[in-house]
């Protein structure tokens, strides 16, 4: 999915706005149930637009998961795990490009 938003501000402002939408995106991406919840919306929506979801077990024993189609059958990445830290938080904070 593509998301695609759009800020409006005074020109005297935008390093205000740079600021406040840089810690919103820490915010908002620390947070691992945030990302649990947008991998099942996301899951969701597959099913939704009828597509078959299965789990496959490897010989190792993990589950993978895939999604079924006539011509293809995709791998469902796995929720990524991480924490956030302080090089993270710096390393946004201090970029130019942020979106």
């Amino acid at each position: 999915l593509t998301i695609h938003d759009c800020f409006a501000t005074n020109a005297n402002d935008v390093d205000e706005m740079v600021l406040k939408v840089k810690l919103a995106f820490i915010a908002l991406y620390s947070e691992k149930s945030f990302i649990d919840s947008y991998h099942n919306f996301i899951l969701e929506f597959i099913n939704k637009t009828g597509f078959i979801i299965k789990e496959k077990s490897t010989s190792k024993g993990e589950n993978i998961s895939y999604v079924y189609t006539e011509n293809a059958n995709i791998q469902i990445p796995k929720v990524p795990s991480f924490t956030i830290n302080k090089n993270l938080k710096f390393d946004i904070l201090g970029s130019q490009y942020f979106i």
